[in-house]
């Protein structure tokens, strides 16, 4: 997840400052890197998240997270789940705050950031998370370690672990690195600034320093060989890689974007600059970076580096990447950046997807299944490979539904959901289209069961909009005589078609 920090933001305090010295032959060695070459890299989709949009981080599943600047100049935290405008997505204020930006989402939908009395959410900020309910979201206001007036929440991982910073200035000048724990927020010792936090209870410092929330142990990571002021942190991958910039003393190309892994070391992946950074890393090593008022760019591990744009694919229309906008990447290589359109009218975030993933590879569970009135929470499973072409083959299966009922599949191409519904979640958008009916047989509790050939429907060629490279968005519906709406639904299944 991305945690850029701009070179030049809060001086050299927000640097870890070792100096060393070499002649200028082997600087240029040591700053010259290899990018990789081989492979072919993604052609991608554009989805444009609204005019005025920022954003911040996108998890596996293609959940995006960040802002959206009304028209009174308020910023607001929001969320796109599909590739919607963050504008139809705006999470809820608590009582006596204006603003708020969004900054991280984990795979469980959890969502950090901060909120703010004022307009502008980066002036008074205070850490906030946002929890899933059954109506959507709750807001909960994180506080600040004694002492200290402000911050911010920057990082979560899939164990709920929240980290961010805080301070005493209201304009976010950050001392203390914080982990908001369950009993409140702790001061984590040696930080600054905790930039972001992994799986393995790992939180990236500014600096480029490792604390485990485990054992309390610092890793601090010698720089490379240079004349260095330090480094800049701005991302942490599950594999403990992470990536920024390292900072020199030239006035015209001080600074580099540069990437450190475990069994690696430490690692250029671009030119030096006056100002530029990598900016975000997913568990492939992949790295975005940016370098100022030039572009933004990607570097795929064992493909190449290219600048972001040029691998848009032309049937998107003209898309201008803007230099600053590279802010997330995640394992299916979708990234996150800011677009600005040909005519110039429009300006903006953007989810990029690339056109040929498809298959199995795609599949994703989302959306919370309603639990049925004898307690059957219902589970969705699909065997093989969604095609527009194979006419059969890929099923698309509910277990664990009441038992001897009627029930259906229904399905939707134009995205996610998550809207409060007969007593739990309708997870997909409308328009829908309805499969035939059929009995969920079994004998005993919980033992219905529903399945779908999809291909086969497709097949049948009553759905014009089923062609390869369309996503499905689907869910079971089933009757349940018990509940109050006398119905049952399951969560949400998605799926890209091949050719």
């Amino acid at each position: 997840m991305v945690r850029f920090v701009h070179p030049g933001d809060g001086g050299i305090g927000h640097l870890g400052v070792e100096r060393q010295t070499m002649t200028l032959s082997s600087l240029f060695c040591a700053l010259a890197f290899t990018v990789p070459q081989g492979g072919t890299p993604p052609s991608y989709r554009v989805d444009f998240l609204g005019d005025g949009s920022s954003a911040s981080a996108l998890n596996e599943a293609g959940v995006v997270v960040g802002w959206v600047t009304l028209a009174s100049g308020v910023n607001r935290a929001a969320v796109s789940y599909d590739g919607e405008p963050l504008a139809t997505n705006l999470l809820p204020l608590p009582p006596g705050f204006t603003s708020s930006q969004a900054y991280d989402v984990n795979e469980s939908g959890l969502i950090v950031g901060v909120v703010s009395p004022t307009t502008l959410a980066t002036l008074q900020p205070h850490a906030a998370a946002w929890f899933p309910s059954t109506s959507g979201y709750t807001v909960q206001v994180l506080g600040e370690p004694a002492g200290d007036l402000y911050s911010n929440a920057t990082g979560v991982n899939d164990l709920g672990d929240i980290v961010g910073s805080s301070g005493t200035t209201p304009w976010s000048y950050w001392v203390h690195g914080v982990h908001f724990s369950a009993s409140g927020p702790v001061v984590l010792p040696g930080f600054d600034s905790a930039v972001d936090v992994n799986d393995n209870r790992n939180v990236l410092s500014s600096r480029g320093e490792l604390f485990d929330l485990d054992t309390q142990v610092m890793q601090t990571i010698p720089l490379p060989p240079g004349n260095w002021m330090g480094f800049g942190g701005a991302a942490l991958n599950e594999l403990d890689a992470f990536c920024g910039y390292i900072q020199g003393f030239s006035s015209t190309c001080a600074s580099f974007p540069i990437r450190w892994m475990p069994s690696v070391g430490w690692t250029f992946v671009g030119g030096c600059a006056q100002t530029t950074s990598a900016t975000a890393i997913n568990d492939l090593g992949d790295v975005l970076q940016y370098v100022y008022q030039t572009n933004a760019r990607v570097q795929f591990e064992g493909i190449g580096q290219f600048t972001i744009g040029e691998l848009i694919d032309p049937s998107q229309g003209n898309w201008y990447v803007q230099y600053w906008g590279a802010s997330d990447i995640n394992n299916s290589r979708q990234m996150l950046c800011g677009v600005r359109d040909a005519t110039l009218t429009l300006s903006g975030a953007a989810r990029l997807t690339d056109m040929n993933v498809c298959g199995s590879s795609t599949v994703a569970m989302y959306c919370t299944p309603k639990t049925s009135s004898s307690g059957c929470v219902p589970s969705i499973t699909t065997s093989g490979e969604p095609s527009a072409s194979t006419g059969s083959g890929f099923h698309v299966s509910a277990s664990q539904v009441e038992t001897a009922k009627l029930g259906l599949f229904f399905y939707g191409t134009h995205g996610r959901l998550a809207s409060p519904f007969q007593g739990g979640f309708l997870c997909v958008k409308a328009p829908l289209k309805r499969l035939s009916p059929q009995s969920s047989g079994g004998s005993g509790a919980c033992a219905g069961a529903l399945d779908y050939d999809f291909n086969a429907w497709i097949a049948t060629g009553l759905d014009p909009a089923l062609v390869g490279g369309a996503t499905v968005d689907g869910q079971f519906w089933f009757r349940d005589p018990s509940s109050p709406s006398t119905t049952g639904l399951s969560g949400g299944v998605e799926f890209v078609l091949c050719n």
